[in-house]
């Protein structure tokens, strides 16, 4: 939101680094 001081990137930004933050947590499972 617009009231935390942390948050510098879009949406589309978080998304795409949240799904490789996925695939890679992903990885370490097999």
């Amino acid at each position: 939101g617009k009231g935390s001081p942390n948050i510098e990137m879009d949406e589309q930004t978080f998304m795409v680094n949240r799904e490789r933050a996925v695939d890679y947590l992903n990885s370490l499972d097999k």
